[in-house]
């Protein structure tokens, strides 16, 4: 499924890897802990797989080649959002 958030970037989401446990528990475990950005980055890898994680990491990179985790963030969670929305309008349920 394309994703295209407002800055532009472009990524293919699997739905099943979306709808994959796996992907679920490190969600919840983003969502409960207070260090949760380790479960946030390893969810972001898991979805986006590493070709993805890199070129959302050159999307965000400053003019000093730096990465902003909190560029990061607000895309993942964008991604998130629409992906969530597409499933919803595309009829793909967990059952």
């Amino acid at each position: 499924m394309k994703i295209k958030t407002k800055s532009g970037f472009v990524c293919d989401v699997s739905v099943e890897r979306a709808q994959d446990w796996r992907f679920t528990k490190l969600l919840a475990k983003w969502s409960k802990d207070e260090s949760g950005f380790v479960a946030m980055a390893d969810a972001l890898n898991y979805l986006l797989g590493d070709d993805g994680e890199s070129a959302l990491m050159e999307h965000v990179k400053d003019e000093k080649g730096n990465v902003p985790a909190a560029s990061m963030i607000s895309e993942f969670r964008e991604i998130m959002n629409l992906l969530g929305d597409k499933v919803k309008k595309s009829g793909h349920s967990q059952t």
